[in-house]
């Protein structure tokens, strides 16, 4: 059974680990400083970042915008990699895999909040309990292992092929960079006929997360991705393959030409398929037969009222991942109903999925 946890930053992708007593405590990265939550293989939370900020230096210019103010939701958090049976001690100190050169020593304590998870994917309460009181604990100490010198090349090579799918002068050009090619090439040529699309000119290109599969080790990095009509950015999953680095290409079309807002004004068809964030409705009337949510675009998170027929699948779906009054990113199946004065009502008919995470549907 192994004795420490080998994990990737989900600031900075560098490889690290901490000694099994050091599951689910927190402090600074020994390489980008940034406060993170060491994984608890036990409980399954994952390696997370923490709200106290702290400058990353890849490449020595700080990629991160500042954390958005209101909840926290996190659609692209990821599971820890090693499995070690529960810690019986509280202790902290990170120790980079390579020879150290940064600080390693990890604050005491642990997470004041309490996460909720859907589908491997985090999520944050809308509400925080009180922190838990702090620890004095001696921290232990694990030798370090060699590793590559720096995670550069795993964010550098991310970065490089989402600059080509930006840069790409037509859909078929940007096709080589997409994930599971065999569907999307067909619908994105589809939506070109529509949708004329060229290059996607970014003003600014921020890491917000990585995380590395279980049972690949493949990487998954998540972009925000700002341009002059975006200035706030909107997040793009680019995730290591066999092949090389592939962008997610259904989400990012989604996001950028805000096909969420097109579909709901009446610009679109009567039925659609959105990455959306999800919350109940407390406030609103409850009807006989319908359970009502709001639903908000990932962009500007303008807000939508969408209801469920109760008692099926979808609506028991929902009332799971939305539970201890969680804020849910899925992917809903949406219905639109106009009714004879011109207005409208959203219907959720499926949840396709509980998560962002890029998978072929």
């Amino acid at each position: 059974m192994p004795d420490v946890i080998q994990f990737h930053c989900p600031a900075c992708c560098i490889t690290l680990k901490v000694p099994l007593e050091a599951a689910g405590q927190k402090g600074p990265c020994p390489h980008c400083q940034q406060m993170i939550l060491a994984p608890n293989p036990y409980t399954g939370v994952p390696a997370c970042r923490l709200a106290e900020e702290a400058p990353e230096t890849i490449h020595h210019q700080a990629l991160r915008s500042p954390e958005p103010q209101g909840p926290r939701f996190e659609p692209f958090q990821g599971v820890p990699i090693a499995n070690p049976e529960p810690a019986t001690h509280s202790s902290a100190r990170v120790e980079q895999s390579q020879p150290a050169a940064w600080p390693a020593a990890l604050a005491i304590g642990v997470m004041a909040a309490i996460l909720g998870f859907a589908g491997g994917y985090q999520s944050a309460s809308l509400s925080s309990p009180p922190a838990a009181p702090h620890l004095d604990v001696k921290p232990a100490k694990v030798e370090p292992e060699i590793a590559p010198a720096n995670p550069a090349p795993v964010l550098t090579a991310a970065k490089s092929a989402l600059e080509g799918f930006l840069a790409a002068p037509d859909w078929k050009a940007r096709g080589k960079f997409v994930l599971f090619p065999e569907t999307i090439l067909p619908r994105m040529e589809s939506f070109h006929q529509k949708h004329p699309d060229g290059p996607t000119e970014s003003t600014r290109l921020v890491v917000e997360h990585c995380e590395a599969s279980t049972t690949t080790n493949l990487m998954l990095a998540v972009f925000r991705v700002h341009t002059s009509s975006q200035p706030g950015g909107f997040p793009v999953a680019v995730a290591e393959t066999p092949e090389g680095w592939k962008v997610d290409w259904q989400p990012y079309i989604e996001f950028k030409d805000e096909l969420f807002v097109e579909f709901v004004t009446g610009k679109a068809g009567d039925t659609g398929t959105f990455h959306l964030l999800l919350q109940p409705a407390t406030g609103s009337p409850e009807a006989e037969d319908k359970i009502t949510y709001i639903l908000s675009d990932p962009v500007k998170q303008r807000e939508f009222l969408a209801t469920v027929r109760k008692g099926t699948d979808t609506a028991n779906s929902l009332a799971e991942i939305t539970k201890d009054g969680i804020i849910a990113t899925p992917v809903l199946e949406l219905s639109r109903h106009v009714r004879p004065d011109g207005s409208y009502d959203l219907e959720i008919v499926g949840v396709p999925a509980t998560n962002w995470r890029p998978v072929n549907r």
